[in-house]
């Protein structure tokens, strides 16, 4: 197992609205600072469906969500982690997936669901310490071994795999980002140092999204620090960016001692689309916040009936548009929803229950849908 050095090598590029070009070294140790930029556009949020039904209930709070290469949307919830639940485009239920067992197209615990290398899909069940590949048309999957517990995985398209996980051990431990052989040990750890804040596992988390480019992005929780890592774990471009509503902090969400703060923002899930532009969903404090934490009731740890919290009415949603060619931001769009991550290019999701209880799972769709040069 390698624990690799991290030099700091910063990717400048001219900036070409709506492209990427070839890139220019022009130093090291250097952070790009996300700045405001002359194009200025506009982001369009529309609700595309709802998956779940509006009477009897199907779905439970989301683990995972994905939508395939066919636009169907395959759903994991908390109320059952041991099947995939298959919804149409038009967000018509078609059947589940899978059931508890041991054996090829059976699942224990799923903790995400990804695209894999062309039309394929990942399905994570660490509870059965897998990957279960499947086809197009879910026929027979390949396996392939995870014998850690990461919270967000990526494969590049060579076939290398990176995770982000807390390790226990003490070589790997306060690493960020690992890559997993075709034994799913650990071959190498980077991003960041030998040094674990177990109080503060939260600044440990990232989100990961392919590039284009090469190598792939890792996106903090509790900073507005995005880096584009290179597969032998180097740092090949460095984004930040400093606002007040988004100060950099040890955790995301509630304090734990003292409900009373507002609740410190988190980067929720970013991605590269097609023109080389990233898209952040960030989550920050709702206006009226406190509403949040007085949810519907649920049964307590003791049977008793006590407040879930209420993520729509705890968090706000700050989708952004980052051109990482010349460190600009180049649209920004605030949204009444916790959206909880990236069902897919440009499709985000978010959960709620309606009148009587019944859960439903929200999809969106977002687009950039005017651009003008400023004067």
């Amino acid at each position: 197992m390698t624990v690799r050095t991290q030099p700091k090598l910063w990717l400048a590029q001219p900036r070409v609205p709506g492209a990427i070009i070839a890139a220019l070294v022009v130093g090291f140790g250097c952070v790009a600072e996300l700045t405001a930029t002359a194009l200025q556009c506009e982001i369009e949020v529309t609700k595309l469906v709802a998956l779940g039904d509006e009477r009897n209930g199907l779905i439970s709070s989301p683990f995972a969500v994905r939508r395939d290469a066919s636009g169907r949307f395959l759903f994991v919830g908390e109320a059952e982690q041991a099947a995939v639940l298959i919804f149409d485009d038009r967000g018509a239920y078609e059947g589940r997936m899978g059931g508890k067992g041991e054996g090829p197209g059976d699942f224990h615990t799923i903790t995400h669901i990804q695209k894999w290398r062309g039309d394929s899909i990942g399905i994570w069940d660490i509870g059965n310490g897998r990957i279960q590949i499947y086809p197009r048309d879910f026929g027979s999957p390949r396996i392939r071994p995870v014998r850690i517990l990461p919270r967000a995985g990526l494969v590049l398209p060579g076939g290398r795999l990176f995770v982000n996980a807390i390790m226990r051990n003490v070589e790997q431990s306060g690493y960020a980002l690992h890559e997993l052989g075709y034994d799913g040990l650990v071959r190498a750890s980077f991003d960041g140092t030998n040094s674990f804040r177990w109080d503060r596992p939260d600044i440990h988390r990232r989100a990961l999204a392919a590039s284009a480019r090469g190598g792939f992005w890792a996106a903090a929780q509790t900073q507005y620090r995005i880096i584009r890592w290179s597969a032998d774990g180097e740092i090949l471009q460095e984004l930040r960016r400093t606002v007040e509503w988004f100060p950099d902090n040890t955790y995301y969400g509630l304090h734990r001692e003292d409900k009373s703060r507002p609740p410190a923002p988190g980067l929720i899930d970013v991605y590269e689309d097609d023109q080389g532009l990233l898209w952040t969903l960030i989550h920050v404090p709702d206006d009226e916040w406190r509403a949040g934490l007085d949810g519907p009731l649920r049964p307590g740890m003791y049977g008793e009936m006590v407040p879930s919290i209420d993520r729509n009415a705890l968090w706000d949603t700050v989708l952004e548009v980052l051109n990482p060619a010349d460190q600009s931001v180049i649209a920004r769009q605030t949204v009444d929803e916790a959206l909880l991550g990236w069902a897919d290019a440009s499709v985000a999701y978010s959960y709620r229950e309606n009148a009587v209880g019944v859960p439903l799972l929200d999809v969106w769709q977002t687009e950039l849908t005017f651009c003008k040069e400023e004067s």
